[in-house]
């Protein structure tokens, strides 16, 4: 981890979460920690908006 990437996960907005992909059970996941469907269209946003 550089210091750029440092400064975003001590300061930043947001949460990290480690997600079993298999299955389609992200959307049901992000759900529970309260991030909602239409924040992402794909699964490349998901890591965006979580």
């Amino acid at each position: 981890m550089n210091e750029k990437q440092f400064d975003i996960v001590k300061n930043g907005e947001g949460f990290i979460v480690a997600l079993d992909q298999s299955g389609g059970s992200t959307p049901t996941a992000l759900l529970a920690y309260g991030v909602q469907q239409e924040s992402y269209s794909n699964e490349g946003e998901i890591i965006q908006a979580s």
